[in-house]
């Protein structure tokens, strides 16, 4: 088929058996019986992305200790993308979707203006129990995984040569490598957990504020950071803090070590980060110049997308 054009019959030939289950179980498509689904929206700029988008999907529903049974995904692609380019796109999402052990269908196939295509993720799941409610005071703050992992892993892979002269290259494969977004271990520990996602650790706990009416008094140093985020973040003039954490969460818990004991067997390092205060004033770091943070600006990442192929 010529570029610029993905007709029906496309269409047809390219969902056909591309799911791992194409099959919805009964009253998925009814929004009540304790249904939930989570949403993640991200620019297809290679597998690492694909990964990525689909588990910021995945841990919305983890953290709420649900178990998803269905990914839906929709693709809004470049008017100039060959079938074979789309194809291989849906493929490596299949592939990806196995790997984590989740059901994917493929939904609207749209052509778009721009330049890479877009691609939505919608998580289904059935919850019994979810983890929604957190006492304005007397509170341990957890943090599960390491600070920008997500983020420095994406900027190491794609900025390889910009950073091959700045960091030893057994560091830089290292920080490229890692793969682990996902925070499916942690779905059956039950307290409030927020995964870290877009705009690292300080919107998470921002967003948590908001949305909960809980203030905090944190401790940078306490957070748990990988040696080769310090070096990519140091090399690219980036703040850690604020890049995309995807594979590490913030816990509330009234009994911290039973739950930190849990997430440790769940192969995630864990630390004590502060406390719920009944503050509402803002975010008080401990380790930011001692000071209450303003609202979180957009993700460190979107300095570097541009170049980013």
């Amino acid at each position: 088929m010529r570029e610029g054009s993905t007709p029906y019959n496309a269409y047809v030939r390219l969902t056909r058996g591309a799911s791992v289950e194409n099959a919805w179980p009964d009253g998925a498509v009814s929004c009540g019986g304790g249904l939930i689904r989570s949403s993640s929206v991200i620019t297809h700029r290679g597998l690492k992305f694909l990964k990525l988008g689909l588990c910021r999907a995945l841990n919305e529903v983890y953290c709420l200790g649900a178990e998803p049974f269905l990914v839906t995904v929709d693709i809004a692609y470049p008017e100039k993308y060959s079938e074979e380019k789309l194809k291989t796109v849906m493929e490596e999402l299949v592939d990806i979707a196995r790997d984590e052990g989740i059901s994917l269908t493929f939904g609207a196939l749209t052509g778009i203006c721009a330049d890479i295509p877009v691609i939505t993720f919608g998580a289904l799941a059935h919850a019994d129990e979810l983890r929604l409610k957190v006492k304005p005071k007397g509170q341990t703050v957890l943090m599960a995984g390491y600070v920008g992992d997500a983020g420095s892993s994406i900027l190491a892979q794609e900025l390889k040569e910009e950073l091959s002269g700045k960091i030893h290259s057994d560091i830089l494969e290292e920080a490229a490598a890692n793969y682990s977004f996902s925070l499916k271990a942690l779905r059956n520990i039950h307290t409030f957990i927020k995964p870290v996602s877009e705009g690292g650790v300080l919107k998470s706990l921002w967003e948590i504020k908001e949305n909960v009416r809980v203030g905090y008094n944190i401790s940078l140093r306490d957070m748990c950071i990988r040696q080769e985020c310090v070096e990519v973040c140091e090399a690219l003039d980036v703040n850690p803090y604020q890049l995309a954490g995807d594979g590490a969460a913030i816990i509330i818990t009234d009994d911290p070590d039973s739950i930190a004991s849990q997430i440790t067997d769940a192969g995630f390092p864990v630390n004590v980060i502060g406390q719920v205060s009944a503050d509402l004033k803002g975010l008080f770091f401990r380790g930011l110049e001692g000071s209450y943070v303003d609202r979180p600006a957009q993700d460190e990442l979107y300095r570097f997308m541009r170049g980013v192929k």
